[in-house]
């Protein structure tokens, strides 16, 4: 993802971007990544960069928190996170340390692995498919997994059924550690700002899932999902999208017809299935 705009190679101040994070704060998003609001900060300077100019020459806090400008800002940002964070996770949520300790003491048991997985829509929803995605997306010559945007979803290791090398990207790799840590998982955990790609370098694995991650990249276009899929050194890649809306409506258009375009401009070989949450596309690189 080309960061040729300059945004990421001038960083914003520690002080600035310290009050934007809080601004950005709400008694819903209390508990949110710092790293995660940090993303989204940057997404809306990148879709609107003249509010950056605003910040850094605004004399005073105060006065810029009474702009309509900088308020409009703030919103959006907010309304980004509720998107791709607050409205997904359940209000069992906050069970998932309850759920690790659990973890720790029984790590056989399917029963605990499930409730992680039903702490957020995306993985709740595939409970009852994880075994016919795996059947579908793995075979017999798979040794390693690239996991971009994991989330809880590396809780679904136990629907793979056998032993692979297993690499989480997230914002947040805390929570990837102490499970790969419990599970003695060969693997890694992979910090990385996908609005910043630059810096990452992905290690190389046979397969990579990119489950619901694309278009909360895009910014202007799908460029940004481009440069990712061909940043990935995987011979297969498997990125999945949502069959209905935030208000859980079923998609009049289901296929993604911009993404089948940019696979067949590629010369990427693709194949696709459904199941009643998500449209999957199979990528031979």
């Amino acid at each position: 993802m080309s960061s040729s705009n300059g945004l990421f190679n001038k960083e914003i101040p520690k002080e600035e971007l310290e009050w934007l994070i809080e601004d950005v704060r709400s008694i819903k998003l209390a508990n949110l990544d710092k790293g995660f609001i940090e993303y989204q900060i940057k997404r809306a300077i990148l879709k609107n960069p003249k509010i950056l100019k605003k910040i850094l020459e605004a004399k005073k806090h105060s006065e810029l928190r009474r702009s309509s400008v900088y308020k409009k800002f703030i919103k959006e940002i907010r309304r980004n996170c509720n998107i791709a964070y607050g409205m997904f996770i359940t209000k069992e949520y906050k069970k998932l340390n309850l759920y690790l300790n659990e973890l720790e003491r029984n790590p056989d048991s399917l029963e605990i692995y499930n409730k992680i997985l039903s702490l957020h829509k995306s993985t709740k929803e595939r409970l009852n498919n994880y075994d016919k995605i795996y059947k579908k997306v793995l075979d017999n010559k798979t040794k390693s997994i690239l996991d971009i945007g994991s989330g809880l979803n590396i809780f679904s290791y136990p629907y793979i059924n056998r032993a692979v090398k297993y690499y989480a990207a997230d914002l947040d790799v805390d929570i990837i550690k102490r499970y790969f840590k419990i599970m003695s998982i060969r693997g890694k955990g992979i910090k990385v700002n996908l609005l910043d790609l630059e810096k990452v370098k992905f290690p190389k694995a046979d397969v990579c899932f990119l489950f619901k991650v694309l278009e909360s990249i895009d910014i202007k276009g799908h460029k940004n999902s481009e440069n990712l899929i061909k940043k990935i050194n995987c011979s297969r890649i498997v990125v999945s999208f949502s069959l209905k809306t935030l208000d859980n409506r079923e998609m009049k258009f289901q296929r993604r017809a911009w993404f089948e375009k940019m696979l067949n401009r590629l010369n990427y070989k693709f194949k696709s299935f459904k199941t009643e949450n998500e449209i999957f596309y199979i990528i031979e690189k």
